[in-house]
């Protein structure tokens, strides 16, 4: 019993005396998809909102950073790695438990109308945790 008491005293003290806030889980808790036609060509804007990432924090300041890239697939199934990417760091003297991503590309006349897929990937570079979506579109000159 006192092993026991002694265990859960010093497992009590060593979680509270860490300045990181650990995660559940990397999550995407919204995620939305635009496509423009501009003559020629059309543009692709894309938000995403991530939660579960974990934050650094010291006396005064919370810190989160995370990465993303982005794959185009054609009809063909050809794959254009890293049409997009980028960082998402976030320091504020505030609670920190969201980070919303934007990105928009533009796609030149060379894509021909058909249905993409646009592959996004985010990784928490503070836990290493990782997770990815795929979303369709559609080019029309419609």
């Amino acid at each position: 019993m006192k092993k026991t008491l002694l265990f859960s005293s010093f497992f009590l003290l060593l979680v509270s005396c860490t300045k990181d806030k650990i995660p559940a889980k990397l999550e995407i808790t919204e995620s939305n998809i635009t496509v423009i036609h501009l003559n020629p060509g059309w543009e692709l804007n894309s938000s995403f909102s991530l939660i579960g990432f974990v934050i650094k924090e010291d006396d005064t300041n919370s810190l989160a950073n995370l990465i993303y890239y982005i794959n185009f697939i054609t009809p063909e199934s050809d794959t254009i790695k890293s049409i997009d990417y980028g960082t998402a760091t976030e320091i504020t003297d505030s609670e920190l438990d969201l980070i919303n991503i934007e990105s928009q590309i533009e796609l030149d006349k060379n894509f021909i109308p058909g249905e993409y897929t646009v592959h996004f990937i985010f990784e928490d570079l503070f836990s290493s945790q990782r997770i990815e979506q795929d979303k369709k579109i559609i080019l029309s000159v419609e």
